[in-house]
């Protein structure tokens, strides 16, 4: 047998069960590679040419689409409420502490910390959490100078006489 195919399809003879040229050899290997269909690939596959799959694939990227504009909105919403309940835990720490913004540097201390289940900042669990900075670093305490009633004078004192009694007076 000789390898040219031209000699094959002009005067070999056909084994049985062979595609008559190679050419419906070809054909063959290709329409069963559009049977099957790579990934993706919408040339070959009718069902993907349907206009329900591509109606179906536009209301898919329409709602991922949508999904991210809505998570994009979410992530800022939540931004600034932990931008507020950050403020709030400041205000809270700010009656006993010099510099309320400290509270963050402690080990352990987060915003998610202040929060009940719901997710709602709970003033007391601030407060409890000042207390416990405080006792490990007692000089971040505000120093308020208390009232001292004791500063100024004490009695009353006697007004002077002014120029003019002293004049009437010196008379008599």
């Amino acid at each position: 047998m000789s390898d040219n195919p031209q000699n094959q399809q002009e005067g070999a003879p056909e084994r049985p069960g062979a595609p008559e040229s190679a050419q419906a050899a070809q054909d063959q290997g290709q329409a069963r590679a559009g049977a099957q269909g790579a990934p993706g690939d919408t040339d070959g596959d009718p069902v993907d040419l349907t206009d329900d799959v591509q109606a179906l694939r536009h209301e898919a990227a329409t709602r991922r689409r949508a999904l991210r504009t809505v998570e994009k909105e979410r992530d800022q919403l939540r931004s600034r409420v932990d931008a507020s309940d950050r403020a709030e835990a400041e205000r809270v720490a700010g009656a006993r502490m010099a510099d309320p913004s400290d509270l963050w540097s402690m080990d352990g201390v987060d915003l998610a910390n202040f929060r009940d289940d719901d997710g709602v900042l709970v003033p007391e669990l601030v407060a409890q959490s000042v207390a416990e900075v405080l006792v490990k670093k007692p000089h971040w305490r505000l120093d308020k100078p208390g009232l001292n009633l004791h500063q100024g004078a004490r009695q009353e004192v006697a007004e002077p006489p002014s120029f003019g009694q002293a004049l009437k007076g010196g008379r008599q």
